[in-house]
């Protein structure tokens, strides 16, 4: 195996190969296996104390050796220090799914709790959702759900049978799981109405509507905005408060042919807010469409004009935060604070080539997973969001004012200028 970084401690070099431990006394000439790590920890880089030898994995945070190797203790103090596929906000509770188990957040803000759910065969979980009392995750060959809080768990059923490999998303809707399946050449969209025990094809439920089928899903605020698209015909946008059972159309002309070859290939779009944003991925990188206004108006927004280079930063999540946009990206995260037309880097503290694989807003935070680099945040006053005063509401007919019916959004987050801090309506 390849020796991934070396270290120098007390006049010793050390090696750091998968879990071993390689260690030089003659700078290099020689070199003398030590004590493995404990448990599945491959072993990335390490650094020198003084007194004490620090190692990072991978997986399993943080390992450390007072005897120059010769035994090793984990020192995490609740760190995952691993790639956390999905972040989650589940009754004010932060979940992050990763290897071998889900974690909380613990009350300091900065340590991670495992749950220790024992889910057969799982080496990763990728995402979580609650749906009533019942908690349902997933790996690649389709979700479990429990119905005591995790102590037990079932796989779902879909009665079709679940697709090959790769259902690593959960959403809810309205009351309704749904689950997301991605091979990297087609997507397929799952949606359960007991709580996760069983699935149905979505796609066939939209087709049942009279709709064109179905090219991408996504999910805001408990709202679902479908992309339909068949070749030779007007994209459509539609919005569903109801997790897909009635649909309100949107925009019946997406336009899709601003891109360069839209016949073909994969549609992804992101919602937040009143945002919509629209992207191809296999055959046109180089822009997005981008509404503001709930499909009212598009614009084409040439990525590297606009300050991301969709080419190389292929978008992996977008999130609200307050009036402000932020993506997740192959390439970190971004900033817009004009709707989605405009964006800047916001990766002060990151490895800037690292991907960001999920973001999530809470408790006065933005926090973001990074692939391989563990999970950061972020808080809100480094946005310089601006103090705003009147109720937050869901403006359905996007007339700028609350009419009577349109409801109000909770869990919004807010600055309160009594207070000086963020908060959540």
């Amino acid at each position: 195996n390849d020796v991934r970084g070396f270290a120098w401690h007390n006049g010793i070099l050390f090696g750091f190969q998968s879990n071993e431990i390689l260690r030089s006394t003659d700078l290099g000439k020689s070199w003398q296996y030590q004590q493995p790590l404990q448990g599945d920890f491959p072993a990335m880089t390490g650094i020198s104390t003084g007194d004490a030898l620090l190692v990072s994995g991978y997986f399993a945070g943080v390992q450390r050796s007072v005897d120059n190797g010769d035994s090793w203790t984990p020192v995490n103090l609740g760190l995952t220090g691993q790639s956390a596929f999905r972040l989650r906000a589940i009754d004010s509770v932060l979940f992050a799914a990763g290897v071998r188990d889900i974690f909380e957040a613990a009350p300091d803000g900065f340590n991670w709790l495992p749950e220790n759910f024992d889910v057969p065969n799982f080496q990763a979980y990728y995402d979580i959702a609650k749906s009533g009392n019942n908690l349902v995750t997933t790996f690649d060959w389709g979700p479990w759900v429990s119905l005591d809080g995790g102590q037990n768990w079932v796989a779902s059923i879909e009665s079709g049978g679940w697709p090959l490999g790769l259902v690593r998303q959960l959403e809810t809707a309205a009351g309704r799981v749904f689950s997301i399946s991605d091979n990297g050449h087609f997507t397929e969209y799952f949606v359960s109405d007991d709580g996760g025990l069983t699935f149905s094809d979505f796609g066939v439920s939209l087709a049942g509507q009279g709709q064109a089928p179905l090219s991408a899903l996504a999910f805001s605020d408990g709202r679902l905005f479908a992309l339909s698209y068949l070749s030779g015909t007007k994209a459509k946008l539609f919005r569903s408060t109801d997790g897909g059972l009635s649909l309100e159309l949107l925009s019946q002309d997406v336009p899709v042919d601003w891109f360069s070859s839209p016949v073909g290939g994969r549609y992804k779009i992101f919602a937040a807010g009143n945002t919509i944003i629209v992207a191809h991925f296999q055959t046109d990188q180089t822009k997005v469409l981008v509404t503001p206004d709930l499909g009212s108006s598009w614009a084409s927004v040439s990525a590297p004009a606009a300050g991301f280079l969709a080419v190389n930063n292929t978008i992996r999540d977008l999130v609200a935060a307050g009036n402000y946009l932020l993506v997740g990206s192959n390439a970190g995260v971004y900033l817009s604070k004009d709707g989605g037309l405009n964006w800047q880097t916001w990766n002060a503290g990151l490895s800037s080539w690292l991907a960001a694989n999920d973001l999530e807003v809470h408790d006065s935070f933005v926090w973001a997973s990074m692939e391989g680099d563990g999970i950061w945040k972020r808080p809100f006053s480094d946005l310089g969001l601006q103090p705003a005063n009147g109720a937050v509401f869901f403006d359905a007919n996007s007339n700028g004012q609350r009419d009577a019916g349109e409801a109000g959004l909770p869990n919004i987050p807010v600055f309160s200028s009594l207070s000086g801090t963020y908060t959540k309506t």
